[in-house]
């Protein structure tokens, strides 16, 4: 069964709410807000006389579009009917207003009656039907009325027909949904929802209703069509949307630094958080202040600790002098509350970053979370002073651990703004026992949740074997598709190799760093998903390595050792996190993210430094070169099979298809910044690349329907169109 929204600016002439959910309010670029109420789709009822394209209505008569259009752009209008709804929609304008950026929900009062489809009438004599923005995103209500087994929902739009053919549906991309569960659309009831369409790429809205032309409309569907559905052709042709500002924190390539020891503290860099204790964890130094000073007392010392920590003073320089694109955010799991340990502060932490404004700066969040029950390592970072590793092997922890995530991963899916992943282990000890089990169930149940949240696992101090599990999943086959993204931690100042060598004997092992991926990446079609990042990365070096050189070289040493592991980062990796920004001895030397930008110490990619109108020139001279570079991709792709394998077999114009779908991402995620689409304070200089590359052409990949023998051709055209524009472009 599905729900029609019919068309963009339909009110239906029902006025009764009898399904799991009825969108309420439509929202194009001009503002223009129209009532759509429920209708129902039978896949055997669409075409006949009993049902419209658009389906009917819960009393059995066919949705027509040209009735609906004309109601709403009927110039007499009711007054009265449209101030009551007025009354009645103030807790709405949260929404839409940012009020409830942390939930992406508002409960709508006991009693609130529907009264939109009255108000509708007539609104469209003064502010016409509402259109898409520049980018082809419209914004919705959707009033959910119980969780009677309905699921997150899909979109089709109709851009042709006027919502009389049912084949002139193509798919559109939900860009934010409502929150799923495993059971249902989510636990809440009679309460609204801001969802949001992406119009297929090249659809042009073309039909006709009665007076209104360039009419498109679309369909919402609570049954979508799974990628390994027993019907589906190998290769199946979809409307691929471009690149959504979502997409770009979360895939771009990711500049950033960690936000260490504010929601999990660390006495070494927060020591005027902890009164005389005997430990130096988190809850040593709770429980010192609880017995010094009592728990409401405590609790404001927290809370003012979490809201200073990061000032739009700080956000500014982020973005604006080191060039920051996300911070990394470790939390941990006794933040949750309620049935994890009784009583949350994780609510604090969706007030701290809408508080922060993260993403009104242009800034993704990784979530990651860095204390999980019983401790993934032993070390103080995971909450307590136990000495102990017993998350692994123990299945109460395992399993509480699996509900934080699920939780988790809920809280994003309701609308935690910007958040570019979620990390579910930091530093897992070397050889936990069952890690690997633990992640894949864990992939379970956030996919089953959300399958578009990246997932960050822990190398667990194994890359190689990371990426052996990474790449043997088999990404187009079965389970859930959420991309997966390796963390992995560079240090050389802990083990006893670090501190026998002196500074130039460390700088020069940096360039063979993360052989590992050799051979893994690059070609998903025949070695699988192998995206890594360094979650945690220094400048730091032991005194031993620096007591093998003369004090007065130190500061240059620093700012070599520093470029240079920069540098591979940004050549090998979807990015890099600095450990870290803040701590009670700014600007915190080696381990200071502020000092060594300051003193140049780390490498920022050309790219990101770009003028907004160098971002515009250089755009330009990529759309002027476009032609002329396809042509010559394809022609050289064509030439090199042919010689090699004359007389086989190949389906050259998958090439050409993925070429142009990689310029074209790659130009958008450039420009994302100068077309103002990452919040107004993020917009102006820089441009952004592609940096998550494996899992973006595996999300494309998955979009395009490639699933054939010749997959492999769409797949290099569409990197080598992404490194044609990076080429003309200056991106390296």
């Amino acid at each position: 069964m599905q729900y029609t929204t019919a068309i963009l600016c339909a009110a239906f002439a029902v006025t009764s709410v009898f399904s799991h959910g009825v969108v309420t309010e439509v929202k194009g670029a001009n503002g223009c807000g129209a009532q759509d109420d429920t209708a129902i789709i039978r896949d055997n009822e669409l075409g006949i006389s009993k049902a419209s394209a658009l389906g009917r209505t819960k009393a059995d008569g066919p949705v027509t579009a040209t009735q609906i259009i004309a109601v709403f752009m009927d110039g007499a209008g009711n007054k009265t009917a449209c101030d009551i709804h007025e009354a009645n929609s103030l807790y709405r304008r949260q929404l839409f207003g940012g009020g409830a950026k942390a939930a992406g929900s508002v409960k709508a009062p006991a009693g609130t009656s529907e009264t939109s489809v009255a108000a509708c009438v007539g609104a469209g004599a003064s502010s016409s039907l509402p259109t898409t923005s520049d980018f082809g995103e419209i914004h919705m209500t959707l009033h959910q009325i119980n969780q009677d087994g309905a699921r997150p929902f899909t979109a089709m739009v109709d851009g042709t027909s006027g919502g009389t053919d049912p084949a002139a549906f193509k798919n559109a991309q939900v860009t934010q949904n409502i929150p799923g569960i495993v059971a249902g659309v989510s636990a809440t009831t009679t309460t609204n929802f801001q969802v949001k369409i992406q119009m297929p790429t090249g659809i042009t809205c073309g039909g006709t209703v009665g007076a209104a032309t360039n009419i498109g409309g679309f369909d919402e569907n609570q049954e979508p069509q799974t990628d390994d559905s027993p019907t589906q052709p190998q290769n199946q042709s979809y409307e691929i949307g471009p690149p959504t500002p979502n997409d770009i924190f979360r895939y771009r390539y990711h500049l950033g630094t960690n936000l260490g020891s504010v929601f999990v503290l660390e006495k070494w860099l927060s020591p005027s958080m902890f009164l005389p204790s005997k430990g130096d964890s988190e809850l040593d130094a709770v429980t010192a202040s609880v017995n010094e000073k009592g728990v409401e007392e405590t609790r404001k010392v927290w809370e003012q600790h979490w809201r200073s920590a990061v000032s739009d003073e700080d956000f500014g320089w982020l973005v604006g002098t080191a060039r920051c694109t996300s911070i990394r955010l470790p939390v941990g799991w006794w933040m949750m509350g309620g049935e994890f340990i009784g009583g949350s502060v994780w609510e604090k932490v969706g007030v701290f970053m809408a508080e922060l404004g993260a993403r009104s700066f242009g800034i993704g969040v990784l979530i990651d979370l860095h204390g999980l029950p019983g401790g993934a390592n032993s070390e103080a970072h995971s909450g307590t002073c136990s000495g102990k590793t017993e998350l692994w092997g123990k299945k109460n922890h395992l399993t509480l651990a699996k509900k934080v995530l699920h939780f988790i991963a809920q809280e994003v899916r309701n609308g935690m703004d910007g958040v570019t992943g979620i990390q579910v282990v930091n530093e897992a000890c070397y050889d936990a026992k069952g890690m690997y089990d633990f992640y894949e169930q864990v992939i379970d149940i956030i996919g089953e949740v959300d399958e578009s949240i990246p997932i960050y696992v822990s190398d667990g101090w194994d890359l190689g074997r990371a990426l052996d599990w990474s790449t043997g999943r088999s990404p187009f086959k079965g389970g859930k598709k959420n991309p997966i993204v390796i963390d992995t931690h560079k240090y050389y100042t802990f083990s006893e190799k670090d501190r026998n060598q002196s500074p130039q004997e460390i700088i020069g092992r940096i360039g063979s760093e993360l052989c590992e991926l050799d051979g893994k990446d690059g070609s998903l079609s025949d070695r699988g998903e192998a995206e890594i990042i360094i979650g945690e990365w220094s400048c730091v070096l032991d005194g031993r390595t620096w007591g093998r050189v003369q004090p007065q070289e130190k500061d240059g040493l620093v700012r070599q050792f520093g470029q240079i592991q920069s540098q591979k980062w940004s050549q090998r990796t979807g990015g890099s996190f600095f450990w870290t920004y803040k701590m009670d001895w700014m600007d915190g030397g080696e381990w200071g993210f502020a000092e060594q930008i300051k003193k140049g110490n780390i490498f920022i990619p050309p790219f990101l430094l770009f003028s907004a109108d160098d971002v515009g020139n250089r755009l330009q001279a990529a759309q002027d070169r476009r032609e002329e570079l396809f042509t010559t991709a394809q022609g050289s792709h064509e030439d090199y099979w042919n010689r090699t394998c004359p007389g086989k077999h190949f389906e050259h114009g998958l090439f050409g298809e993925g070429w142009k779908l990689g310029f074209s991402d790659a130009t958008v995620f450039f420009g994302m910044r100068v077309n103002k689409r990452l919040g107004d304070r993020g917009a102006g200089d820089g441009g952004d690349k592609i940096g998550c590359l494996e899992i973006w052409v595996k999300k494309r990949i998955l979009e395009s329907g490639q699933r054939g023998e010749f997959k492999w051709e769409w797949e290099q055209g569409f990197r080598a169109g992404v490194k044609a524009f990076e080429g003309v472009v200056g991106i390296q």
